[in-house]
């Protein structure tokens, strides 16, 4: 059987393992849909992940999908989304493979910056801090994430905790690459793209910092550009100073941003563990008003917790957490693709030749587009705002992004078109100018000594004596 990805939820009604009952779809990727469900032994809302039927004979990607669940299972954190159940089923014709997951009641950290732009600094440490420390447990254990972002990062309006999600790109760092390498381009690390795949878990730390770099100015480092041009300015530019568009932002906190965001891997924290502790002491020490500061707020800016609710209320998501009938629940049917960014390179995994890996689209926010509804990602088990739009015209909150880009000042205006960055000089150029330089001072010293000694054996400096 062949299924078309445009088509309709078509696993909606289905039950797996005799107790997992799909309802609507919430999510769809290049090679998995995600739909809510509702486990009828316990009642509880889960999110399935279900691989598309094309797939089922294509053993790479059948490895990509269970490198998700074995790293899931491997993670045992509270800010890691978990893994409940995996297996096989067959519905329609097709033998499909599928992962329950836990369900999380909220929306992405993604959605929720399109509605506030901006964080205060006690609010970004409250979303970045657990995110850090379940990132900890993940290095700890020899992985890396490969694909830290907003978009997968889940916040619970009914916990009011954030868990990281998406582990499909998950590799060990033992494993040697070969093959094709992705990621999304405002967060990938410059040695991924200059070294021909060298990743390790400070390449998930560079992502931390540009997420962090985001959420409390606004607007990503090299907005405004196509993906090429994000990737070539990753490598071979400085990012631009965060203080232009938040200038009292602690010194702390600007510091810690320019640690994660190194060009030389080298120079960042080694793993996310490291990063914790110190951003842990620095947020302890920082005064009131320092974690107070915001860069620009809106009137209409709701606290962050009330933000996640709000999003949550409008997308549907408290029709789980009230037990309603799985019908209720709002369609994917605006769901985006907005391609993809890969680099080629052959993949090799412990000696055997693996998948090429896939990746959702990029969480990618240009500078001067309009506030627009975004797609969460399809490897996350969250239902997000996808109806969020449709309320915008009437809805005080929803508009606070427009309202905010009104109040700010023109300097940290986030949908402002950044002006060209120019690329470092490289390091030959720099050499052959300090060359120049040297020689020039050699000749002007050379031609002040010869001066001197001519005058002062002339006749007339003699006379003068």
């Amino acid at each position: 059987m062949t299924h078309d990805k445009a088509s309709e939820a078509w696993l909606t009604g289905a039950i797996f393992s005799g107790h997992y009952e799909l309802g609507s779809l919430i999510a769809r990727g290049g090679m998995a849909e995600v739909y809510h469900g509702v486990d009828l032994w316990s009642n509880n809302p889960v999110a399935v992940k279900v691989l598309l039927p094309q797939f089922t004979n294509d053993v790479s990607v059948q490895q990509k999908f269970f490198r998700e669940e074995r790293s899931l299972r491997q993670v045992r954190h509270g800010a890691v989304v978990s893994v409940i159940d995996s297996g096989t089923d067959r519905w329609a014709g097709s033998e499909l493979m599928f992962l329950v997951l836990e369900y999380v009641h909220g929306c992405t950290l993604h959605q929720l910056l399109r509605v506030r732009p901006v964080l205060s600094v006690a609010e970004a440490l409250e979303v970045m801090l657990p995110i850090v420390e379940g990132l900890s447990e993940v290095h700890a254990l020899s992985l890396i994430h490969r694909d830290i972002k907003p978009g997968n990062v889940l916040m619970s309006s009914e916990t009011e905790s954030v868990k990281i999600a998406d582990f499909g790109l998950t590799r060990r760092t033992d494993q040697s690459w070969t093959g094709s390498l992705m990621g999304t381009p405002p967060y990938v690390a410059p040695e991924i793209v200059s070294s021909q795949g060298t990743v390790s878990a400070r390449s998930d730390i560079f992502a931390l910092g540009i997420m962090l770099y985001r959420m409390l100015s606004g607007r990503l480092p090299f907005g405004g550009m196509d993906d090429q041009q994000v990737l070539y300015n990753n490598v071979h530019t400085e990012l631009p100073e965060i203080t232009r568009y938040a200038p009292d932002l602690p010194r702390d906190i600007v510091g810690i941003i320019k640690w994660c965001t190194r060009k030389d891997p080298q120079a960042r924290p080694e793993n996310a563990t490291e990063l914790f502790t110190t951003l842990s002491d620095i947020a302890q020490s920082l005064s009131e008003s320092e974690l107070e500061y915001c860069a620009s707020r809106s009137p209409h800016d709701l606290p962050l917790w009330e933000a996640v609710e709000h999003i949550a209320e409008l997308s549907g998501a408290n029709e789980v957490a009230a037990r309603r009938p799985i019908t209720a629940f709002s369609a994917a049917d605006d769901l985006e693709d907005d391609g993809l960014w890969e680099q080629t390179l052959a993949e090799e995994t412990e000696g055997s030749p693996v998948a090429l890996d896939m990746v959702d689209a990029p969480d990618t926010e240009p500078d001067d587009a309009p506030a627009k509804h975004q797609p969460i990602s399809a490897q996350s088990p969250l239902h997000g705002a996808y109806r969020a739009n449709e309320a915008t015209a009437n809805d005080p909150h929803l508009s606070a992004e427009s309202n905010w880009q009104q109040a700010s000042a023109p300097s940290i205006d986030p949908h402002q078109v950044p002006e060209p960055y120019l690329p470092a000089p490289s390091s030959i150029k720099i050499a052959t100018v300090g060359i120049v330089i040297f020689l020039l001072l050699f000749c002007a010293s050379f031609l002040g000594w010869w001066l001197a000694t001519a005058l002062l054996s002339s006749a007339l400096w003699q006379g003068f004596l």
